[in-house]
């Protein structure tokens, strides 16, 4: 599993196409939104919208590692 923060702010051209496909991956066109890939790929991304609880976030990342 790998943690990306990805900010659109940052005007690189090749990291702001990186995160538009991932947002396209996750059927998402506009940010904020947390995602957590799931270690197995073929499993779609975990999507936590709006704020973030820590256990939330804990259990995004165990059904991820699974």
């Amino acid at each position: 599993m790998e943690l990306v923060q990805a900010d659109m702010t940052d005007d690189t051209l090749d990291r702001t196409q990186e995160i538009k496909r991932d947002l396209a991956r996750a059927d998402r066109s506009v940010i904020p939104v947390n995602l957590i890939y799931p270690a197995d790929p073929s499993k779609p991304a975990i999507m936590l919208e709006g704020p973030v609880s820590p256990k939330e976030a804990l259990e995004a990342i165990r059904k991820a590692a699974q």
